[in-house]
């Protein structure tokens, strides 16, 4: 997808599928719309770098080792479900997931702050539940299809440390663990319909 640099500066970076494909992050999987790690070290960019749109379906993410250039929020979109796979992925700053179905992991993922919100009628499930998980802060969200709801997709989050709840919206139940630390809760959720 790049072959060579690119530098927004403090401006916003988007790489969008043109076409409804699978899309890979990290490392070269099932996908055909492929940005690998070392592809993510040629970007610079202080605002927010986004993959995906809702073409991109499903995205899976494999193996991203902190690209240094990318200091502002990585988000990542999909049309369908998001997969962390394989290798732990890690990101410099902050970490955006907003999928139309389940978002889901057999990995860890690091990061600052992790935001994650799933829109399906009916619910998606937010399923991130790896120990090796480490963020400081957390919003995570089952949102209806209109994203005008919450929905009743359950939520389940792990955290190999103590970690702030900025928010959690879902009318099913929400499961939330860490592994030491403790938990704090600076924002208003919203569990169950309560």
């Amino acid at each position: 997808i790049l072959d060579g640099a690119m530098n927004s500066g403090v401006g916003s970076m988007t790489l969008i599928p043109s076409t409804a494909q699978a899309v890979d992050i990290g490392t070269a999987n099932a996908g055909t719309f492929v940005v690998t790690d070392a592809e993510l070290n040629n970007i610079t960019t202080s605002g927010t770098f986004t993959i995906g749109s809702a073409n991109a379906a499903p995205v899976v993410v494999d193996n991203v080792t902190s690209p240094a250039g990318i200091s502002g929020v990585f988000a990542v979109i999909s049309g369908s479900t998001i997969n962390f796979i394989n290798n732990l992925s890690s990101f410099t700053a902050g970490l955006s997931l907003t999928a139309n179905d389940a978002i889901t992991q057999s990995v860890g993922i690091t990061g600052t702050t992790l935001t994650a919100k799933t829109k399906k009628a009916g619910g998606a499930a937010i399923t991130l539940d790896s120990t090796a998980n480490d963020f400081t802060t957390v919003s995570l969200a089952s949102r209806n299809a209109a994203d005008n709801a919450n929905d009743a997709g359950a939520i389940t989050y792990k955290d190999a440390t103590g970690f702030d709840i900025a928010s959690i919206a879902t009318t099913n139940n929400a499961t939330l663990t860490a592994a030491t630390g403790s938990i704090s809760d600076s924002g208003a959720s919203t569990i169950g319909g309560n």
